[in-house]
């Protein structure tokens, strides 16, 4: 028997994008996302919103426990946290 706890790592920027215009992109494509405009904000974090609910939906039928950890913030005071019970 193996237990399983699954962190999914976000950049906050994911959900809640700056009000300015953002260019983004690889070597084969850039896109300009203008976060002044609250129908793009609101879709970003719709988007964001709907995957994680998606993705915890998921996990939850296999009993796999879900524990969201941003990259801004130390992941020692994240994880004492979420071992303590502090909601998120």
């Amino acid at each position: 028997h193996n237990d399983v706890v699954l962190l999914k790592v976000y950049d906050p920027m994911e959900r809640d994008i700056p009000g300015t215009k953002i260019i983004a992109g690889d070597l084969e494509k850039q896109v300009v996302v203008d976060g002044r405009k609250k129908s793009v904000k609101e879709n970003f974090e719709k988007g964001f919103d709907q995957d994680y609910e998606n993705f915890e939906g998921q996990m939850k039928k296999h009993r796999i426990p879900l524990l969201l950890v941003d990259t801004i913030t130390a992941v020692d005071q994240q994880l004492k946290a979420i071992l303590k019970g502090a909601k998120r």
